[in-house]
C-alpha cells in the first residue's frame, strides 16, 4: 500500500506526448445547449488521498483508456468503456434525463512552443441516452 508513495510512477519519466481530452454534447436538448463540455477533471487531491483514492483511481483509468484509444481508434472495449463513462456522468453529474441523444469526442493536445494544439481524434456517432 505504501509502495506508491515509495517508488515513483514510470509516467513521471516519460516524455510528454498527445494529451487526452473527452468532451460530450447533448443534442435537442433546451435544458443543454449544443455545446461541448469538458468531462476529463483530475479530482481534488487531500492528505487522505494517499491511502484510500477511488476518484484518483477512475480518473488514471479514463487517462490510460484514452491513451489507449488514442493509439488504437478501433478498440472497441475501450469506446465502450468511455462510452460507460459518459452515460454515468450525464445522468449522474449533468442530470440529463433519458430519451436525449449525446455524442462524446476524444481529443488529443500537444504543446508546441507554449501553445496548445488541439486536434478531435474520434467523434461518437449520435446516440439516445
Amino acid at each position: 500500500m505504501f509502495m506508491r508513495l515509495l517508488i515513483p510512477s514510470w509516467r513521471f519519466f516519460d516524455i510528454t506526448g498527445t494529451i487526452p481530452g473527452l468532451y460530450v454534447r447533448v443534442l435537442g436538448s433546451k435544458d443543454f445547449p449544443d455545446q461541448w463540455i469538458d468531462i476529463l477533471h483530475p479530482p481534488d487531491l487531500h492528505w487522505h488521498s494517499l491511502l484510500f483514492n477511488p476518484l484518483g483511481n477512475l480518473h488514471h483509468t479514463l487517462c490510460n483508456t484514452l491513451d489507449n484509444l488514442i493509439q488504437h481508434p478501433e478498440d472497441q472495449y475501450s469506446i465502450e468503456v468511455i462510452d460507460q463513462y459518459v452515460r454515468y456522468y450525464l445522468v449522474a453529474k449533468l442530470q440529463c434525463q433519458g430519451g436525449n441523444l449525446y455524442q462524446f469526442k476524444v481529443t488529443g493536445s500537444n504543446f508546441d512552443a507554449d501553445q496548445r494544439n488541439e486536434e478531435d481524434l474520434i467523434i461518437s456517432p449520435e446516440t439516445f441516452l
